[in-house]
């Protein structure tokens, strides 16, 4: 399989319709790619965010985790949607379609189902990977 390599950004928060600042701008950081990825999307749609809360935590992704974020409109019921509403940090979850209004699934149970009108929520895109950071406390002496 080819590899592509693409430097991308790498943000701390998405809010409202794709707004950011530049403290919430990490920096740009060096994709590896497989060329599935690549065919499918141009690298200007692709960047990193870090997950703001724990409501996917039963999918793996916990408030911090380094996500690859696809940024378009279209999504299925199994993709991992990046959404932000009433210009909130953008959040990560299952959604589906219902009339005027999207419902959000989180998979952690500490966290409510919302059903939340079309108008005010602007969907980013979907999340193509999660990597979780891991740390541990060494002592040296």
């Amino acid at each position: 399989m080819t590899k592509n390599h693409l430097f991308i950004p790498y943000y701390t928060a998405l809010v409202g319709h794709y707004h950011t600042t530049p403290d919430q701008l990490i920096g740009k950081e060096r994709l590896q790619i497989d060329q599935q990825i690549a065919e499918k999307y141009k690298p200007t749609d692709l960047l990193y965010l870090q997950a703001s809360d724990n409501g996917m935590s039963r999918s793996g992704i916990q408030k911090g985790s380094k996500l690859l974020v696809a940024v378009h409109d279209e999504f299925t019921s199994t993709d991992l949607v990046v959404l932000t509403f009433e210009n909130k940090p953008a959040i990560i979850r299952y959604i589906q379609e219902e009339d005027n209004h999207y419902i959000t699934k989180p998979t952690n149970p500490d966290y409510l189902a919302n059903m939340l009108p079309k108008e005010n929520v602007q969907l980013f895109g979907i999340v193509l990977k999660a990597w979780q950071e891991i740390s541990f406390d060494v002592e040296v002496g």
